[in-house]
């Protein structure tokens, strides 16, 4: 897998994943970026040509069903090895989500994980009232409105995440930073 390192970058909806991808996509290079949303956006146009994100975000639990989490899961532990062949990747996703009828957790299947070289795990983190405020600016589609609710996203994907981290062998690690918690692999 050459010198090439992936690093999976979680948090709550709104956290700011996308925002840090584009920031690394200028600092590291070569750097390819899997934004899971897009890939699942993707994945389910094949049924649903003229699905947006905004539209997939508020009608999740109707349109994403186990397989096709477990599809585009199984695609990523098959490619990442083969991206790491020629670049440096960086995976921003989310497990966690706020359904009609609660909340939804769609993790990786340990058979997955085990399977995916990860060189580190960041999660991000803001408070409830900033994830709140940047969902109001912007609600693309996102059902939660209470800081009850962003403060209980925020929490259960930090949770899953340090959960993915034991998996996977890595460690957490105060960045340095009460935004940003580090889980590192081993190397």
């Amino acid at each position: 897998m050459g010198n090439y390192q992936a690093v999976f970058i979680t948090g709550a909806p709104a956290a700011g994943k996308s925002t840090l991808i584009q920031q690394l996509a200028q600092l590291v290079a070569p750097l390819k970026i899997m934004e899971y949303g897009d890939r699942l956006l993707d994945y389910l146009r094949r049924e649903h040509p003229a699905l947006t994100r905004d539209e997939l975000r508020a009608r999740s639990a109707e349109l994403v069903n186990a397989s096709a989490i477990a599809n585009l899961d199984d695609a990523l532990a098959d490619d990442l090895p083969a991206w790491l062949a020629t670049t440096h990747v960086a995976i921003g996703s989310h497990a966690v989500t706020h359904e009609r009828y609660g909340v939804r957790v769609t993790a990786y299947a340990q058979r997955v994980l085990e399977r995916l070289p990860l060189a580190a795990i960041v999660v991000l983190q803001a408070s409830p009232q900033e994830l709140l405020r940047r969902v109001g600016d912007a609600p693309e589609g996102r059902r939660w409105r209470t800081v009850e609710e962003a403060d209980r996203l925020q929490r259960l994907q930090t949770d899953l995440a340090l959960q993915y981290g034991i998996i996977c062998q890595t460690s957490p690690h105060d960045a340095g930073s009460p935004d940003l918690l580090m889980i590192e692999g081993p190397g």
